[in-house]
């Protein structure tokens, strides 16, 4: 039978700093820890002590500030990060390897598209467009590897 428990950590004033979920001695589940506020300071979806679903930060106001998604502890999915007001920020997507790959989106705090990047195994590959926030194109550069094409 397996035994489950939940542990709380509180502060001086009682307000709780931390919750883990242990299961059969080893931290598995939800661990959340919280701002002296009160407020969610982060979300970690754990099996068997090692990362596994969606684990989010979050900014003080309680709106998201990061989701990465993991499976068996690798980075997995497309990674998001917000701005305090809630809006998208930067999108990434990451490999089954755990790296990006793909179109990084990175948008003004309007919502607007700022930048788009091309990446392959971590690294600058393709071309990579900057916008004002009209949406007009300032500035397009192409990368290899890494590295600048001129």
């Amino acid at each position: 039978m397996e035994k489950e428990k939940v542990y709380k950590r509180s502060n001086e004033s009682g307000i709780i700093k931390r919750e883990t979920s242990y299961k059969n001695g080893l931290v598995d589940g939800l661990i959340k820890n919280y701002y002296p506020n009160g407020n969610i300071r982060s979300e970690i979806l754990l099996k068997k002590e090692v990362p596994d679903g969606i684990t989010r930060t979050y900014h003080k106001n309680g709106k998201v500030n990061v989701e990465v998604s993991y499976q068996n502890g690798v980075k997995v999915g497309v990674q998001k990060g917000y701005y305090q007001n809630g809006k998208l920020k930067i999108e990434y997507p990451i490999d089954k390897n755990g790296l990006t790959t793909g179109t990084v989106k990175v948008y003004y705090p309007s919502g607007k598209i700022m930048a788009e990047e091309s990446y392959k195994n971590d690294k600058l590959d393709g071309i990579v467009k900057i916008y004002d926030e009209s949406g007009k194109i300032i500035s397009e550069e192409f990368y290899k590897n890494g590295n600048k094409i001129k």
